[in-house]
């Protein structure tokens, strides 16, 4: 999966639905993969990539998802606030190493 390969509005999850219940484009996508392109090592930038793509391939689920990403941008937490944005509800409230939760 590549920065473009998102083909509408909202990027659909197995099973149905949508990734978020909040009002997030194609281009938003693309312009937080360019983001994290930038922040990361390009290998931890194609870890990230493999991450979607398992949660795409339904090798992993939402949960796998998000503990993955938590792990892989601990060092890079800003990017944890904008990750779960494409996240649905109930995912949405990210807890942080420090016990600090958050809910946007």
């Amino acid at each position: 999966m590549d920065d473009s390969s998102l083909s509408n509005g909202q990027s659909q999850v197995p099973g149905g639905g949508y990734a978020s219940d909040k009002d997030v484009t194609v281009d938003d996508a693309i312009a937080y993969a360019k983001e994290v392109r930038h922040t990361l090592q390009p290998r931890k930038y194609k870890m990230f990539m493999k991450i979607l793509n398992d949660f795409m391939a339904q090798r992993t689920d939402m949960a796998g998802v998000v503990a993955r990403v938590k792990e892989l941008f601990k060092d890079h937490s800003h990017l944890i606030p904008k990750f779960s944005d494409f996240l649905p509800k109930e995912y949405q409230a990210i807890i942080y190493d420090d016990g600090e939760v958050i809910d946007e």
